[in-house]
């Protein structure tokens, strides 16, 4: 028998128990060889991701749509997005999604600065009339506590985990397989592969850097994807007939 909580922790208990009871609505397979939902995430504002990413997406399916998440601070720096540009992406469906204040990891500072910096995450989106369902933890990394004060402010958290999802989906709780260097189009094809043949019901991708082929990609880090991996992604995808969405629309489809 499962013990009963000491009284002085009964109320995080019952916290932590409704906000697992109101994530996890979503069956937790599909017939095998189904195609999944496919997510496409962004994070950190590269220009790139407005210059490569989203036109070449326009041009192959206009409603094709994915989430942007990058910190409040970061729009306006050199080689990044602009606050208008974020806007305008987001007047052609796509979502914007919390990312912190700085790119803070927020497992690392005190409960405080977690508490100011979500918050003020949240109030920069809707100031700025931008959606403001969706999360995701700087560097992955998050505990409990930061959960659940995210979970205060945003329906949807998306982690650093490439969760398969055979045993469900909890919307608190999401995954991504990250995009790096070194992947080809076939890795990137083989993620949704595996998914069908394994019947789970979502695959979240998550990109930084689009770079061209023809470009010298920054070495200092791994964040970056080739135009042309890409590009065969999104070939795959128009082939097979599947739909490219942001995260709020999945979730609002699974979570039916």
């Amino acid at each position: 028998m499962r013990a009963v909580p000491a009284p002085l922790h009964l109320a995080r208990y019952l916290s932590g128990m409704a906000l697992a009871l109101l994530a996890a609505c979503i069956p937790s397979t599909t017939p095998p060889e189904s195609d999944p939902l496919v997510v496409f995430t962004f994070d950190d504002a590269h220009h790139s991701v407005y210059e490569i990413a989203g036109p070449l997406m326009r041009s192959y399916d206009p409603s094709w749509g994915a989430t942007h998440f990058f910190p409040l601070e970061y729009p306006g720096q050199p080689g990044l997005m602009t606050l208008a540009q974020v806007q305008e992406m987001e007047a052609l469906g796509w979502e914007t999604g919390g990312h912190g204040r700085t790119h803070e990891n927020l497992s690392a500072v005190t409960m405080d600065q977690v508490r100011s910096d979500v918050a003020a995450s949240d109030s920069f989106l809707r100031a700025n009339g931008l959606s403001h369902e969706s999360y995701a933890y700087a560097f992955g990394n998050y505990n409990d506590s930061v959960q659940a004060v995210v979970a205060e402010h945003f329906r949807n958290i998306r982690t650093s985990h490439d969760f398969k999802y055979l045993d469900g989906v909890n919307r608190l709780q999401l995954g991504a397989y990250d995009a790096k260097a070194g992947h080809t189009a076939d890795d990137l094809i083989g993620r949704i592969e595996e998914a069908r043949l394994a019947g789970s019901p979502l695959v979240i991708f998550c990109f930084h850097v689009i770079v061209p082929d023809t470009a010298t990609p920054d070495v200092s880090h791994d964040w970056w994807t080739h135009e042309s991996a890409f590009i065969g992604l999104l070939d795959y995808l128009r082939e097979r007939g599947m739909e490219v969405m942001t995260v709020r629309a999945a979730m609002a489809e699974l979570c039916q």
